[in-house]
């Protein structure tokens, strides 16, 4: 029988981070080596928020790394600049601990940001940090975040019209608020566009997310690249293949439920 120890040797002063993710505030946990909270704070998600955390965290002179449910953004990005190792921690990995801490369902900001930094403590010499990336895809980043508004599928829909000049164009697409601007709408229907909206917790009903799908498991799983750039060559190896033997989708679930709009009873 294989035993695999939990825990790692630290130092005495370090301390672990948890951080949970909101879309206005964000839930700062601080650890000592014993599973202690030596501090806590509600950050707010703007650059005074960024300059307090950076500020709380550099009272701690021996941060092992910081558990966060994101790998991108504004702050992670900073606290990348600051030298922090992070480590992401996806929801659903996320909720697994929570539960072995406490069973009730409802969710509290400061609670998951102690799970976060406490499963750190026990698991972070199993765990990856977070690859800093190259300054090229640094930059990338910053001339395509919050680039998704209207105008741009706008723009996306008009190439679109002029690839498929005549014909109904049926465009599915899921619920995000910018695919249904009035203004969006209205250029649609002067153009003979549909907007197809998957139904709502249905997005397996957009065929282009089997194509994520696989693009994961050929390109992502279970992979050891060595830097950004060589998942990068990975990734676009395998859009390039799968675009070489792209042929136009017919006969999706014939004779299924899903195609008729009221299969689903009217209450619960």
């Amino acid at each position: 029988m294989l035993v695999l120890e939990t825990s790692v040797a630290v130092e005495p002063d370090a301390v672990f981070v948890g951080i949970d993710w909101g879309n206005s505030h964000h839930q700062l946990c601080v650890i000592d080596a014993g599973g202690v909270i030596t501090e806590k704070a509600k950050i707010s998600h703007d650059a005074a928020g960024a300059a307090e955390l950076e500020r709380r965290l550099h009272r701690h002179r021996r941060t092992v790394g910081i558990a966060i449910e994101r790998s991108e953004g504004l702050l992670v990005e900073a606290l990348q600049r600051q030298g922090h190792r992070l480590f992401c921690v996806s929801p659903k990995m996320s909720a697994r601990a929570r539960e072995r801490y406490r069973l009730a369902p409802t969710k509290n900001d400061a609670f998951d940001a102690f799970v976060l930094a406490d499963s750190l403590r026990h698991e972070h010499c199993y765990w990856r940090p977070l690859a800093t990336p190259s300054p090229l895809l640094a930059e990338l980043r910053a001339l395509t975040r919050d680039r998704k508004r209207w105008m741009e599928f706008l723009d996306f829909l008009r190439q679109l019209r002029r690839c498929f000049p005549t014909g109904r164009l049926y465009v599915v697409l899921d619920n995000f608020s910018p695919h249904k601007k009035t203004q969006v709408r209205q250029w649609c229907d002067a153009h003979d566009v549909e907007l197809v909206f998957t139904p709502t917790n249905a997005s397996w009903t957009n065929w282009i997310e089997c194509e994520f799908t696989a693009l994961r498991y050929f390109a992502l799983n279970g992979s050891d690249y060595p830097d950004p750039d060589t998942q990068n060559r990975a990734i676009a190896g395998h859009v390039r293949w799968r675009n070489q033997r792209a042929k136009p989708k017919t006969k999706f679930a014939i004779g299924s439920k899903t195609r008729e709009p009221n299969y689903l009873p009217l209450s619960a």
